[in-house]
């Protein structure tokens, strides 16, 4: 049986790039990966023999013509954009265009917090994924250990939040891993599967490794100048703030087949130049 033909949305970014290696990491061909990067400049990816094709996310020909050719997509939306659905909408008119039946949708954990708009953004992405009549998989990741990189600095690690609040930060190298698990093998239709990391703080973390956590404090923003995505963003840390973001390990676990990498482990690697950080 031939190797399925993946095009990997947002191939430019962290998670897009993280899921074109673990593609290729399972085995397959360079050529049946398909890298689609947002018309602009793009960093240079490590990926000989990985096609390339620049496509507009706005423009749905531009879509249509860069998805053909392909088995199975994986759609990841620009971060914070404005309005996901239009985009996934997208995706959902190219598949059927080139009778592509399967979608994997890289959505996030708890899209029905609609106190954060890009979380209920997802959640309307979803809506419109399943009742699309393709053949459907979303994936809820926590958030990224690897967001944490930036805020250690001097030998502190500083957050916009409070550092006493429960998150189930995940290792997005796990969530590419099973991104390509489920884009490769069977039995995933019709799942919803959350990726959540193990339950900590960010002051248990900066003890974990030796540093002082501190919450910043963010000047506020007028309200009325700030485009979607601060507002978004703000809206974002006001509930870390508040609530934090925790979830199970449980279905993580059972996917990998494995123990999902502890938020410390990871963030000290990549804190130290030990690991990439994606």
């Amino acid at each position: 049986m031939p190797d399925p033909v993946i095009a990997v949305f947002g191939a430019a970014g962290k998670t897009g790039r993280a899921v074109v290696r673990a593609l290729l990491e399972r085995g397959l061909a360079p050529a049946s990966v398909r890298r689609l990067v947002r018309d602009g400049p793009s960093p240079p990816a490590p990926f000989p023999g990985v096609p390339s094709t620049a496509v507009d996310l706005e423009v749905g020909e531009s879509v249509t013509a860069a998805v053909a050719g392909a088995t199975a997509l994986y759609v990841v939306a620009p971060n914070l954009h404005p309005d996901e659905p239009a985009i996934v909408g997208r995706a959902v008119a190219a598949a059927r265009e080139h009778g592509i039946e399967r979608i994997v949708h890289h959505s996030v954990l708890r899209p029905g917090l609609q106190a954060m708009p890009h979380h209920w953004g997802k959640l309307r992405a979803e809506e419109l994924l399943w009742g699309s009549g393709l053949d459907v998989t979303v994936l809820q990741p926590s958030a990224y250990v690897q967001n944490l990189v930036p805020a250690v600095t001097g030998g502190e690690l500083v957050v916009p939040y409070s550092v006493d609040r429960p998150f189930s930060l995940v290792d997005l190298a796990d969530v590419a891993d099973v991104a390509a698990r489920v884009l490769t093998g069977s039995g995933h239709t019709g799942a919803t599967y959350e990726l959540a990391g193990p339950t900590t703080t960010v002051a248990a973390l900066a003890r974990d490794l030796g540093l002082a956590a501190r919450r910043r404090r963010e000047p506020p923003g007028d309200g009325a100048s700030d485009g979607y995505g601060p507002r978004a963003l703000q809206a974002m840390f006001d509930w870390y703030d508040r609530h934090g973001l925790a979830g199970s390990p449980g279905v993580l676990r059972w996917l990998l087949g494995r123990e999902p990498r502890h938020p410390a482990e990871v963030l000290s690697a990549l804190a130290s130049g030990r690991a990439p950080r994606a």
